[in-house]
């Protein structure tokens, strides 16, 4: 039986705190140029130039693998100038769903098997 000191319980939860930063911010990088790049692609103005996480989960994946679930939120403008939400669903760092304010989904990736 392995005993952790108090000093060894610290480090753990040093380590994993800096683990979630560090994933917590490549994810976000992953959102926000997929937030670009949809934009882009259907002729919309992203605003702010940020996505804000709205909802984070631990999920099991369709291969059974413990993922966290995050779904980032953005606002774009169109040419009639409102201001309108986008969301982006990622598993882990895959993006699963991009869609627009109205429930048009623009992109939904197929399960991985």
């Amino acid at each position: 039986m392995i005993l952790l000191s108090s000093s060894g319980i610290l480090l753990i939860a040093i380590l994993l705190v800096l683990w979630y930063s560090l994933t917590s911010l490549r994810a976000k990088e992953i959102a926000q140029k997929e937030a670009v790049y949809s934009c882009k692609k259907y002729n919309l103005q992203f605003l702010d130039e940020t996505v804000t996480l709205q909802k984070i989960k631990l999920i099991r994946r369709e291969d059974h693998k413990v993922v966290f679930f995050r779904r980032y939120e953005f606002e774009y403008t169109n040419a009639s100038h409102e201001r309108l939400k986008s969301f982006i669903i990622m598993y882990g760092y895959e993006i699963k769903v991009v869609g627009l304010d109205d429930n048009t989904i623009i992109y939904f990736a197929h399960p991985t098997f």
